[in-house]
């Protein structure tokens, strides 16, 4: 019997020792499942790293029917170019253009050969001629001597010329008059952006297009696939694609 009982009592030690060792096991297992997770990011880590720049220059964002719907309406709030043509001239004169006019008369003449508006002492016929430079002021007009204020706005150098001559008659001797633009002010355009040599650009007689302006101001500064052109004229605005 008591050999019976050391067998039990080491039996039950041995079964004792054996769950220690189980349930110590069991713990290192469990402990390793709890750390686990801290190898990954967590779920405010992700958030905040959602929100950091992504140093691209563009927003990322999930395309649903939500984000279609606002590209829609972006397209189509934005007038094309055809709405901005207008019929118009580039001839015309304005406020700020600044005028040549050269003065050509034959026998008695109000002008000496030089530039001023003197009048000349002698009677002998001849023919001459004389040079003004003057600026078209902000109401569209400019002072002339003899003639008096010309009204010049809206209209083209010769149309100016035959006002000029008229308002010479009986002052002068078939007077010939030629106006040339100097200095234009009034039928520029102006180029911005991501462009070589933006500034100011006079518009030629040939009429420019939208391609040869940018042409003018040096090409885009990037790939003209990536480009967008917005218009603008007389208050009102359109875009496009470059290309």
């Amino acid at each position: 019997m008591t050999a019976f009982k050391n067998y039990n009592s080491r039996h039950r030690t041995a079964n004792h020792w054996a769950r220690l060792v189980l349930v110590s096991a069991g713990l290192g297992v469990t402990g390793g499942c709890a750390t686990l997770p801290a190898a990954g990011p967590t779920a405010a880590q992700i958030r905040r790293a959602e929100t950091k720049d992504n140093g691209t220059g563009f927003q990322i964002v999930d395309i649903d029917a939500a984000s279609t719907a606002r590209l829609a309406v972006h397209a189509t709030a934005a007038a094309p170019l055809a709405t901005l043509d207008e019929v118009g001239r580039t001839d015309t004169l304005g406020p700020g253009d600044t005028l040549s006019i050269g003065i050509f008369e034959v026998g008695v003449t109000l002008f000496t050969r030089g530039n001023g508006a003197t009048a000349q002492s002698s009677f002998t016929p001849s023919a001459s001629g004389t040079d003004l430079t003057v600026r078209v002021d902000a109401a569209g007009t400019v002072q002339l001597p003899y003639v008096g204020r010309v009204a010049v706005a809206g209209k083209t150098p010769g149309e100016v010329e035959r006002t000029i001559e008229h308002g010479m008659i009986g002052l002068s001797q078939r007077p010939q008059v030629v106006v040339a633009v100097k200095a234009n002010a009034f039928n520029v355009f102006y180029v911005s952006g991501d462009i070589r040599t933006p500034g100011r650009f006079e518009l030629g007689l040939p009429r420019e297009r939208l391609l040869d302006a940018i042409a003018r101001a040096g090409g885009t500064t990037n790939q003209p696939n990536d480009m967008i052109v917005r218009v603008t004229r007389s208050g009102r605005s359109a875009e496009t694609r470059l290309s």
